[in-house]
């Protein structure tokens, strides 16, 4: 469960929206190896990493998106405060036994939570001007179509994954890379570019499933280990194209109990749901909420 493997040609990830498991096509930068081999911890204190042993590295992404945009911009800011809160579950700024117990947890406990927790173990949210950013390391996050941070690495050359997520036809894709001096203030950066919000999204959920938080760790309370350090490695960039099948789902048997479950843990589908027996949450409910989307 929650495993991704990736080769030249093909990876397999499982889709952390709906539970399905998707075949991706999947490319590496020219004249590199195809096989990317991470780590996620290290014993030793890094110089820069996602979380050193002292302070996590800030979330950097556009402060809104152009009009039309605004449900695309909404949906990856709440990934991004999933990925908040997963590095902080795993260096033990919060306790990820009180999330997997949270009934009806929403994005405003979410962000209590967040402020609860030691701030310097949390990763800072900045959405603005990336300019005005001053880290060594720092995670940058957007949609190529919408980002004009990720449209300017792209402009300058600095993302190798860029032809594939830029093309027309390309949806759901994304690259994950660490690039160099991304902005003359930010020493090095992990970039999260996807070619919609979903491929974005997709590759938020890469990240947080590699430094030990599997999609389902809420869903079916799969422990959270918690580390000194946090670091990856994404000096090759690991970029995976469209998937081959469009459409995926997943069904889960027993769903009459499945439905029983997601009534009582979804108390605010009350109102609408008494009375009416043709109303159920659904298998579906569950699986696209199994990061409380």
């Amino acid at each position: 469960e929650g495993t991704k493997v990736a080769t030249p040609n093909t990876s397999i990830t499982v889709d952390k929206e709906a539970g399905a498991v998707s075949t991706r096509r999947g490319t590496v930068e020219p004249g590199k190896t195809g096989t990317s081999t991470k780590h996620s911890s290290s014993s030793s204190k890094p110089e820069a990493s996602i979380y050193n042993g002292v302070t996590a590295a800030p979330i950097v992404m556009d402060a809104s998106y152009p009009e039309g945009s605004e449900h695309t911009y909404t949906q990856i800011a709440r990934a991004v405060g999933d990925l908040r809160q997963d590095i902080a579950m795993v260096n033990g700024a919060i306790d990820y036994t009180v999330v997997q117990q949270a009934l009806d947890d929403d994005s405003a406990k979410q962000a209590a939570r967040l402020d609860a927790a030691d701030q310097k173990m949390v990763p800072q949210l900045l959405a603005g001007d990336v300019s005005a950013v001053t880290a060594d390391y720092a995670i940058i996050v957007g949609s190529v179509k919408d980002s004009q941070i990720i449209q300017k690495l792209i402009e300058d050359g600095k993302l190798s994954g860029a032809d594939t997520i830029t093309a027309d036809d390309a949806w759901e894709a994304y690259t994950i890379q660490e690039v160099e001096n991304p902005t003359e203030t930010i020493k090095k950066a992990l970039v999260i570019a996807g070619a919609d919000a979903r491929g974005t999204i997709y590759g938020i959920y890469t990240i947080s499933e590699e430094i030990g938080v599997s999609p389902w760790y809420w869903y079916s309370d799969v422990p959270v280990k918690t580390k000194d350090t946090i670091s990856v490695d994404y000096s090759t960039a690991l970029t995976v194209d469209s998937p081959d099948v469009k459409y995926r789902g997943i069904f889960i048997n027993d769903e009459e109990y499945s439905n029983k479950w997601a009534k009582e843990k979804f108390t605010e589908l009350e109102p609408e749901l008494n009375g009416d027996a043709n109303k159920q949450p659904g298998v579906n409910l569950l699986c696209s909420r199994s990061r409380r989307s």
